[in-house]
């Protein structure tokens, strides 16, 4: 709390510091990589949890397929049973051993059909479950609304932008009318004119014989505007 107070107070500190003061620019900066850095552990850790989700959610489908083979199983040794007894009236004692048999198979097969049905229906609530969370993620994920109403801003700052640049422009444009080119360019030889004569030419001097080359040539006339 102290440290949000201390970044609250930033700006008005800003007014009396030097005009190349950092503090509060990276006291901004820090802010933000710290936020950052608390989106990041925020995404490690919710894909950590998905992926936990989804190992839970194959264990259980596992599960729920294990307990059906299981229960299939048992009924069909239930069935088996009755026909065993069917097939052998005539012995006592092993008509006993196959009832008994059967009895025990029936228990069986009515454990296995209520293991079946508890993790049928377990995994209907965590599918149900899912779908809503899926759905809930979906639209909190979704672009779309989020870059509509950011493209809708920009432009709109670009447009007043635009308004302000062109009053601006037509102050330029108010000076250009003013503007007289041979008026300019006379007012612009008159105050950084050198002289009114241009440089004269360069003639050839020999060495040995201390003689031009060639006669001067005449120096041109001077520039009259």
């Amino acid at each position: 709390m102290r440290q949000y107070k201390r970044r609250l107070a930033l700006c008005p500190d800003c007014r009396n510091c030097d005009l190349t003061c950092t503090s509060g620019y990276d006291a901004i900066i820090q802010y933000l990589n710290d936020g950052k850095r608390t989106c990041k552990e925020v995404e490690e850790f919710m894909k950590a949890r998905a992926s936990i989700e989804e190992k839970y959610a194959k264990d259980l489908m596992g599960l729920s397929k294990k307990t059906k083979k299981t229960y299939e199983q048992k009924c069909r040794d239930k069935e088996e049973a009755d026909q065993n007894v069917n097939r052998n009236t005539n012995n006592t004692k092993q008509l006993e051993k196959l009832n008994a048999k059967a009895q025990q198979a029936k228990q069986n097969a009515e454990e296995a059909d209520r293991l079946y049905q508890q993790n049928v229906t377990t995994l209907g609530k965590a599918r149900d479950e899912w779908m809503k969370e899926h759905v809930k993620a979906c639209e909190a994920l979704e672009r779309i609304n989020f870059l509509r109403n950011t493209v809708w801003t920009h432009l709109n700052q670009l447009s007043q932008q635009c308004v302000t640049s062109d009053e601006l422009y037509e102050e330029v444009r108010k000076s250009l009318e003013q503007c007289d080119v041979r008026e300019d360019i006379e007012h612009f030889v008159n105050l950084r004119q050198t002289g009114d004569k241009p440089p004269a030419p360069v003639v050839y001097e020999n060495f040995y014989s201390g003689q031009t080359g060639a006669p001067p040539s005449r120096l041109p006339p001077p520039i009259i505007r």
